[in-house]
């Protein structure tokens, strides 16, 4: 089970900074310029994101009561430029993020 969690704590991790990577770009990128940039976006990020993933893999709390990871989520997004919004669906855990105004955004 630790293992599952570890697993999903490291995908949440790289999927916020390939966001936060993709973002950057115009639409008009190639996919390897994309490509190039989220290689660079991890890499610039490397260390941040250890410390997020094993920070919420310390954490280790039960599904619906993630308190501490949310807070730290909401932080480390905020922090990114997201708007962060959390408590919906009457869930105190739950988290919605969105970057960017007008079209795209990017929702987390």
């Amino acid at each position: 089970m630790r293992a599952m969690k570890k697993n999903t704590t490291v995908t949440l991790s790289v999927s916020l900074v390939l966001c936060l990577g993709f973002a950057s770009l115009p639409l008009a990128a190639s996919l390897e310029e994309a490509k190039k940039s989220a290689f660079e976006t991890v890499d610039r990020n490397a260390d941040a994101l250890a410390l997020l993933g094993d920070s919420l893999f310390y954490f280790g709390e039960l599904g619906m009561q993630e308190f501490e990871s949310t807070k730290l989520l909401k932080e480390t997004l905020e922090r990114a430029g997201f708007t962060v919004e959390t408590g919906l669906a009457g869930m105190p855990t739950a988290l919605w993020a969105q970057w960017g105004s007008g079209r795209p955004t990017i929702s987390w």
